[in-house]
């Protein structure tokens, strides 16, 4: 009886369990698979979000190419937003980090390849390798940055460190869990160690070509003499592999229970033979003894024990045994069911990261699960039996308990789901908490309270709030267009810059609100399709307000992922005058440039022909023919050095003989003059203000730009005459003035703040045609039939070299207005005392150095002529040579200021090194007003202006020599 019950049982518990080993090891598998599956999605949807929110981040408008401090702004902004980043950086094609978010060296990162494959490609790459300054792996992530022409000109680096992702490693409960790099290498390992070993696992889970697996799957391998069961899935979009793995050991527990449960049957069926044979005679009574047995064990929790059924027994025991078996199957069964459905909400409850408390109608805890991150963790525990009252209480946080008590007690009145937001502070830290009260429907008498830490998520609603507040502070008009090219935001810059009071007056409405149907399907045809392909475009448009004003746009659309559009638009339309007016002053400069160029080599020239022509008239008895014909050769020649004054007029490079001058005075003592100028009906009145002060100005120069404006005026007057206003005034620019409030100056100049003195010139004209008002100041540009048209641009260029501007307005048929600034002087006016010049012969010696040898010649003819003796030199080296040989002898140098290779300037200075009291003459047709001025500080220095004449030339050396005596 024991072989014929032993055996039969061991064969099929050997069944059972090979079948039972077949199901738990499948069972396994799906489990590890389904793991490996999520696990692999949810880092692809990490990564996934990581790239998109660096896309998002490097099409932010300003970040590369607006102020330094509002692009740091940017940058904290971005980094506190996306905290998995461990930076944000902002680097050069060159390699060079310009700008981080989070204090570090800024070094060259060329090396990386992610960042050499985007300045290469100008898309987005991403790269595993250590970090800048350890050997920490990180996530390095580089997008391209363009400009608003859509020029790639900057990258933005945001490394992730791999310890974030290793984190989600450590929250898997059902196995190992680690991912391998495309070479099957560890790249990810909850193990520190391991991560750091870089263990290749490929030749278990590749294929043999050594290529990573394509899809999911399992396998079992030995690692350090231990079975693992593995299912790996594969992460698509970042070519690495999941794999999730359990020793054998931990698959086969219930195997070995199953074998030991067959052993522990296999005696007790011997034990149970042996009983019957031994009490053969009670086998009636035997079944009665099992079931009862079978009962107690059962009792006890344990449902193993079999029960037999032997055929000498009554049929109320067969149905006994029969109910009791089905009954004990039924509820081993049910509780099985139990406890797996027990161990899912248990485990789906643990996922939560809420603190729970299971509360009866008394406020007792009767249950409770705190997570160990959870704000309360940092005081204390709640405890089972313990009441609420007193657990928030032991918080430390009077205030929170007293709202969580409140809102308990009208979850009790009510019976109805209850919600408040609290603070709760501990550890010197603020949390913001999410209390709710949940009665269950099914127990009346248990409510259940979940708190939750809302701090992140109010942060992150801070963060974006305060992002949309800097959207609508922005002075650059914003706007999202939806797929239908519908308004679905909108902020305060992009409706004031179209001319709508409201950003509501434009959300909700087609962007042919705001663009013609001409330039709509410009939009949709041309401008669209390339702003998807290149990312951006940007370009301009001449839109229209409502109030039919128009105005030039800029206008910069980039392309989103939910087809989406953002269109970011300033008005250019003053920028655009601006740039025409500074290019109409860099033509005038230009033309300044040449001028100059041309009036300095003419007036060297000129200084041959009048300084030869001069010595041949003073040497010429008066009255002869050669005398009246030297006559005119110096007439002439003088109208040409007269021309090249106006030349270098305009130019801006006369040399002057500034000083403090009366300008009332002088208008008073030219009005005699100025009056001969006028036709015979027209007439001057003066408007003087006496409080003006003195200008720091040459007085033939300023004389000069006093003709020139009274002429002007006289000459667009009729035949019947008309009237010239010729008024003065102070005025003051102020530092805010310096930018914003200043007066329009042709040529677009700005006045240095200050106080300045006014010229102004008015008269009862015909005008100034407006096309032909913004070239008047032209050279060789006139309205008259005759003029050579360097009047007003002589004018110009004089008042730029004293650093002042002029102002004209002009109405057609009512007459202009030229307004002159001059810069005030701190010193009273003075007048030029003339000294007369004694005899007619001159002894010394004297040096003239220039580059030019028609002008040394003519110098020492001329010097000769009186008496001197001349040393010559053709360069200023040379010239130095002979001051140092003989500058014992010489009594006065005659220096050129302008000579190729070393200038008359660096010839001063040495000059003076040698001799400190050396008297010099500066001679020079124009010369860089820094240069003259650093030079007239000297009182050493006497300037000459050519071309000058014989006379001058001998009077200026007598004068020189007579002060050094």
């Amino acid at each position: 009886m024991i072989l014929i019950g032993i055996l039969p049982m061991a064969l099929v518990g050997s069944w059972l369990i090979y079948l039972e080993s077949r199901s738990l090891e499948e069972q396994a598998n799906r489990e590890l698979t389904i793991v490996a599956q999520n696990f692999a999605n949810r880092m692809d949807t990490f990564v996934g979000n990581l790239l998109a929110d660096a896309q998002a981040g490097a099409a932010l408008p300003g970040i590369y190419d607006s102020p330094e401090h509002h692009q740091q702004t940017l940058l904290h902004m971005f980094s506190a937003h996306f905290s998995s980043y461990g930076q944000v950086a902002i680097i050069n094609p060159d390699g060079q980090i310009e700008l981080v978010a989070k204090p570090q060296e800024l070094i060259n990162i060329n090396h990386i390849p992610s960042f050499q494959q985007v300045v290469a490609t100008e898309k987005q790459a991403w790269v595993i390798a250590p970090a800048l300054f350890n050997d920490n792996l990180l996530l390095h992530m580089h997008t391209p940055i363009f400009d608003d022409d859509g020029r790639f000109t900057a990258v933005l680096g945001t490394p992730v460190p791999l310890g974030n992702l290793t984190d989600i490693l450590r929250d898997i409960d059902s196995g190992l869990a680690f991912v391998v790099d495309e070479t099957g290498q560890v790249l990810l390992h909850p193990d520190p160690e391991q991560a750091a070993a870089r263990t290749d696992f490929g030749q278990w889970f590749f294929d043999e070509n050594g290529r990573p697996p394509q899809q999911s799957g399992n396998v079992t391998y030995t690692w350090q003499e231990t079975a693992f069961t593995a299912s790996y899935s594969p992460i698509e979009s970042l070519g690495w592999t999941v794999i999730v793995a359990r020793p054998e050991s931990e698959v086969n527990i219930p195997i070995r229970e199953a074998t030991n449960q067959l052993a522990y049957g296999l005696l007790a069926t011997v034990l149970i033979g042996l009983t019957l044979t031994f009490f053969f005679s009670n086998f009636i009574t035997r079944p009665l003894r099992n079931l009862a047995l079978a009962a107690h064990q059962f009792g006890e929790g344990d449902a193993t024990i079999p029960l037999s059924q032997p055929n000498r027994v009554s049929s109320e025991i067969k149905i006994l045994i029969n109910t009791f078996s089905t009954m004990r199957t039924a509820v081993a069964e049910r509780e099985a069911g139990l406890k797996q459905s027990e161990s899912r909400v248990k485990a789906l409850i643990n996922t939560m990261p809420d603190t729970l408390l299971r509360l009866d109608q008394q406020g007792t805890i009767l249950d409770a699960k705190l997570p160990e991150n959870a704000p309360f963790a940092k005081a204390t525990s709640p405890a089972i039996d313990q009441t609420l009252e007193t657990y928030l209480h032991n918080l430390g946080d009077a205030n929170f308990a007293t709202e969580i008590e409140g809102t308990w007690q009208q979850t009790r009145q009510t019976n109805q789901i209850q919600l408040v937001e609290s603070t709760f502070a501990a550890a010197n830290q603020s949390y913001s908490i999410e209390a709710r009260f949940v009665p269950n429907s099914e127990h009346q008498d248990e409510t259940l309270l979940i708190l939750r830490d809302t701090t992140d998520q109010k942060e992150a609603e801070a963060s974006i709030r305060k992002l949309l507040s800097a959207l609508e502070a922005s002075s650059e008009g914003m706007a999202i267009l939806d797929e239908n090219q519908i308004f679905a935001y909108a902020n305060n810059a992009y409706a004031k810059i179209n001319g709508y009071a409201s950003p509501n007056d434009i959300i909700g409405q087609a962007c042919t609100k705001i663009y013609s149907s001409q330039q709509h399907h410009q939009l949709l045809n041309n401008i669209v399709p390339i702003a998807q392909k290149n990312t951006v475009w940007r370009g301009e448009f001449e839109v229209t307000k409502p109030d039919s004003s128009t105005y030039l746009q800029e206008l910069s659309l980039t392309p989103l992922s939910t087809g989406e559009f953002v269109c970011v638009i300033r008005d250019i339309t003053q920028r655009k005058k601006s740039e025409e007016t500074i290019r109409e002053a860099q033509k005038l400069d230009n033309l300044g440039l040449l001028a100059g160029g041309v009036a300095h080599d003419f007036n060297n020239l000129l200084t041959g022909i009048l300084g030869h022509a001069t010595i041949a008239q003073e040497l010429s008895e008066p009255g002869t023919a050669t005398n009246n014909q030297l006559n005119k050769l110096v007439s002439s020649a003088t109208k040409a050095a007269d021309l090249t004054r106006q030349l270098l007029a305009y130019a801006g490079k006369g040399v002057f003989e500034v000083k403090a001058i009366d300008l009332n005075q002088l208008i008073q003592e030219n009005i005699g003059l100025l009056e001969t100028a006028l036709p015979n009906k027209a007439e001057i009145t003066l408007d003087l203000n006496p409080n003006i002060g003195s200008v720091e100005a040459d007085s033939g120069q300023l004389q000069q730009v006093l003709m020139n404006l009274v002429i002007n005026a006289a000459e667009s007057f009729h035949s019947d005459g008309g009237q010239v206003k010729i008024q003065t005034y102070a005025q003051k620019i102020g530092a805010s003035d310096a930018v914003h409030n200043q007066p329009m100056l042709v040529g677009g100049m700005l006045l240095e703040p200050g106080n300045y003195v006014c010229l102004a010139v008015e008269d009862n004209g015909v005008g100034i045609e407006l096309d032909k008002l913004s070239r008047i100041f032209d050279p060789f540009f006139s309205t008259k039939e005759t003029g050579t048209g360097l009047g007003l641009s002589a004018t110009l260029g004089i008042i730029r070299s004293h650093k002042g501007g002029i102002q004209v307005e002009s109405n057609l048929g009512e007459g202009s207005c030229f307004i002159v600034y001059f810069r005030a002087s701190d010193q009273e006016a003075k007048e030029l005392v003339q000294k007369e010049m004694k005899g007619s012969t001159i002894s010394g010696v004297a040096l003239v150095i220039d580059d030019q040898d028609a002008i040394l010649s003519v110098a020492e003819d001329m010097l000769t002529a009186r008496g001197m003796k001349v040393m010559l030199a053709n360069s200023g080296p040379k010239g130095l040579e002979l001051f140092q040989a003989h500058h014992e002898s010489i009594d006065v140098v005659l220096l050129d200021l302008k000579m190729p290779g070393m200038g008359g300037d660096e010839v001063f200075v040495k000059l003076k090194e040698i001799s400190p009291g050396v008297r010099v003459i500066v001679t020079s047709g124009y010369s860089e007003q820094e240069t003259l001025d650093y030079l007239a500080n000297n009182q050493d220095v006497t300037f000459l202006q050519k071309p000058y004449r014989f006379r001058s030339l001998t009077e200026t050396v007598m004068s020189i020599l007579q002060q050094s005596q």
